[in-house]
């Protein structure tokens, strides 16, 4: 009998320490709020004084699985006359959104978190005119009237209709092109006309320069001067996106389409975009949330 006791003792203790051990992980590893990706972030939207769109993109982040509460608003610093509706669900069932795939709702559950879309609508009128607008700080109401101030990285979105025009089809034309989940893409494109390649520019190029290689024909992006193209050549354009290893890096998305610029034969300068430099971790586990979350300072 006393043996007995002394067994039923140890197993309360054992359970009362597993309980408090497990309440203490909880709190531990609760978040105090959403946390989300960073962003780094070019797409164009075609912006004409005869048009009308609106489009839609998506942003990601990270909850505790016990936060029922959806996003209700945004409102981004640097543009605060932009006008847009934002919510957890897609508002358009008939296009892709431009960032990631998506679908009405999305939640994925990894242990105690979640990772949810927001998805938001952008009225293309309240733009005016732009070439170039970069939105970095956001302001995001739930609708529990909780506010919270974020930094989503780098969005940038690009006027296809620039004010100089200089965005040109008819010096290069496509013949094809291809990109892969290892990160690798390629274009091929027919010179119509005799040019100089002069450089490759992106403001975003800088914050990936480490992860991304951009090579016209054999020669690196970095390289490049006074590259020059008969009509009729072959130009090819390979890119690599390497797979950060650092955990913060991970979990940031990354769309970089960078300028390549040239000059014709009348010396006049053009640019064409460079497509399928992208990025998104589709790799997630638990653990990987845990030590993403850890290296945020965020428990």
């Amino acid at each position: 009998m006393e043996l007995n006791r002394k067994i039923f003792k140890i197993g309360i203790i054992i359970i009362s320490l597993s309980i408090i051990i497990s309440l203490g992980l909880a709190m531990f590893m609760k978040l105090d709020k959403p946390v989300f990706f960073k962003n780094y972030i070019e797409t164009m939207l075609e912006v004409s004084s005869n048009s009308y769109r609106e489009d839609e993109f998506v942003l990601k982040y990270i909850t505790n699985i016990s936060d029922k509460r959806r996003i209700t608003d945004i409102y981004f610093e640097e543009y605060p006359n932009l006008v847009l509706y934002a919510g957890n669900y897609s508002s358009r069932r008939d296009i892709f959104p431009i960032f990631l795939w998506g679908s009405n709702f999305r939640e994925e559950v990894y242990g105690r978190y979640v990772i949810r879309n927001l998805y938001v609508t952008m009225d293309i009128r309240s733009l005016g005119e732009f070439d170039e607008i970069e939105l970095n700080n956001a302001r995001i109401t739930f609708d529990d009237g909780d506010v919270i101030d974020v930094n989503l990285g780098r969005i940038i979105f690009y006027n296809y209709y620039d004010e100089d025009n200089n965005y040109k089809n008819e010096h290069l034309k496509s013949y094809s092109s291809t990109s892969s989940s290892d990160g690798t893409s390629s274009a091929i494109m027919e010179v119509k006309e005799d040019i100089t390649i002069t450089n490759v520019k992106s403001s975003l190029l800088k914050d990936v320069d480490d992860l991304v290689e951009i090579k016209i024909g054999d020669i690196g992006y970095g390289d490049i001067s006074e590259i020059q193209y008969k009509n009729n050549d072959v130009l090819r354009i390979n890119s690599v996106f390497k797979h950060p290893k650092d955990i913060l890096r991970k979990f940031n998305l990354y769309n970089i389409e960078p300028k390549i610029y040239y000059k014709d034969s009348n010396e006049d300068l053009f640019y064409r975009r460079v497509h399928g430099i992208k990025y998104t971790n589709y790799d997630i586990s638990t653990w990987e949330i845990i030590k993403y979350l850890k290296a945020r300072g965020e428990i």
